[in-house]
């Protein structure tokens, strides 16, 4: 008998069946022979920015400008060459929140927002002349306001402060008229950030998603295309991301949970949350989901949409999900335990790799498929199976085995891994542990020969570490209907 084991089942306090997605493990839709579908490991995490000068604070953004990665950490905002070396270009307040960042024409630079501060990087001047390298300068307009969020759409720095949105002048990007704000007239409800798509500006109102044209004009130059508003709206500054396909938020409409959607636009927003990802969302509050972090990574034919939560991270499979014509997540961490949220964060590609900030320090890496360590660290993995069930007749287990694609560890390394099992789906045996083999057992197998029966039902847990990358392709258990 296959057991499925792209996600698990396991139980909570309040007498719920639980979905339990992979941690540390993608999963992959394949035609093996084995099995339609594998685990494999989450790739791995390398120190990029080797020996960097000691920097205070952890990583809040980053941006590709003219083929150069740009980053703020703490109050630092720096400059990562090719070879990872770090300069610090300059200093920015520090509200220990992430800072948006935007870059614009080659004479304009890049806008931050940060701390509700507005920076450039760039060669203009206040005055409206030009210098001939770029310096950090704060706008000092009476107008800018306190801005949350900003982006960069037909020569506008465009921001948005929690009610309105604004541009700054053409001619001069430090200069703000207070005759172009602008707003969404049908909504009453906080204005939490903007996107660009389609060269059309999307409001992000707390419940729903105004469709604005540029119009130009000597005042605000965006006019709202009412037929194309998203009867969903945008929870937080940074609860949104532009995708291949269109664009990802967290949110709801008014009266609504908050979940996980897809848009393409045209008015419409499709959930691709599941009833697991809304029951987590439902157990932070909306100040908390307020801090939450959307992201995309586009590699390899791979598409993934990072959401990052206070202490949690997890991670939707955009074309697997499609192929599999059902959601597939799975979670990242970073934890020793195996019960936190992933340290990366704000994905930037340059130098032809995804470079990642940190949640904790200073730190940049990129994403390695070549180990499973994290800076060096073994990541804890672990996956559960569905119940097993036999019509309440029971079952007895005579063994257990795991597919997988062993012994490529280092030399010095046996890894193991365990097994634990559940009749209630809250609590866990103690663990029975098995060798992943040395290096070069590559037909090694992995079996449990519990020899144990169960009347009800029975779920199982398999956990380990390893720095070499692993696959599991099945679950199969032999077994025997217990008899009356």
């Amino acid at each position: 008998m296959q057991i499925p084991i792209a996600s698990g089942a396991y139980t909570d306090s309040g007498a719920e069946f639980r979905t339990s997605y992979p941690r540390n493990l993608v999963p992959v839709l394949k035609e093996s022979g084995i099995s339609r579908m594998f685990l494999r490991s989450a790739e791995g995490l390398t120190r990029f920015d080797v020996g960097a000068a000691a920097l205070t604070g952890f990583d809040r953004g980053g941006i590709n400008w003219q083929g150069m990665c740009y980053r703020v950490i703490g109050t630092n905002f720096v400059s990562v060459s090719s070879t990872g070396a770090v300069k610090v270009l300059g200093q920015l307040p520090n509200d220990g929140l992430p800072v948006s960042m935007a870059y614009g024409f080659p004479n304009q630079g890049i806008g931050i927002v940060s701390a509700k501060t507005l920076f450039f990087w760039t060669t203009q001047l206040p005055s409206g002349s030009t210098q001939g390298l770029p310096t950090l300068q704060q706008c000092m307009d009476g107008n800018v306001g306190s801005p949350i969020d900003l982006l960069w759409m037909g020569g506008y720095f465009v921001l948005f402060d929690g009610a309105f949105s604004y541009v700054t002048d053409l001619n001069n990007q430090f200069s703000i008229n207070s005759q172009k704000y602008g707003s969404d007239s049908n909504s009453p409800d906080p204005l939490n950030g903007g996107l660009k798509f389609r060269n059309e500006l999307y409001l992000c109102n707390r419940y729903t998603i105004a469709v604005m044209d540029n119009v130009g004009g000597t005042g605000y130059p965006f006019q709202e295309n009412v037929g194309a508003t998203i009867q969903k709206g945008v929870i937080g500054p940074q609860a949104k991301c532009i995708t291949s396909q269109g664009f990802a938020f967290v949110g709801s409409a008014a009266d609504e949970a908050p979940s996980v959607f897809l848009s393409v636009g045209l008015g419409i927003a499709q959930p691709i949350a599941t009833r697991e990802i809304q029951m987590v969302l439902a157990g932070y509050t909306e100040a908390q989901l307020y801090g939450a972090t959307l992201e995309y990574r586009a590699e390899k034919e791979q598409q993934f949409i990072y959401l990052h939560l206070p202490n949690q991270t997890f991670v939707y499979d955009v074309m697997g999900s499609q192929n599999a014509k059902m959601p597939l997540w799975y979670m990242l961490d970073s934890s020793a335990d195996g019960s936190g949220a992933w340290r990366a964060w704000h994905p930037v590609y340059c130098y032809g790799k995804f470079i990642f900030g940190d949640k904790t320090d200073q730190r940049m890496g990129f994403v390695d498929p070549t180990t499973a360590q994290q800076y060096g660290a073994d990541a804890r993995w672990q996956f559960d199976t569905v119940f097993a069930y036999n019509g309440a007749r029971g079952i007895v287990v005579n063994a257990l085995e795991l597919i997988g694609t062993y012994g490529r560890s280092a030399l010095s390394e046996n890894d193991t891994i365990s097994m634990q099992y559940t009749d209630d789906g809250l609590v866990w045996s103690r663990p029975q542990f098995k060798s992943m083999g040395i290096q070069g057992q590559t037909k090694k197998r992995v079996q449990w020969r519990p020899k144990h029966f169960f009347r009800n039902f029975r779920g199982y847990r398999f956990a380990g570490y390893n720095a070499a990358p692993i696959s599991f392709a099945s679950l199969e258990a032999t077994t025997e209907p217990l008899a009356a």
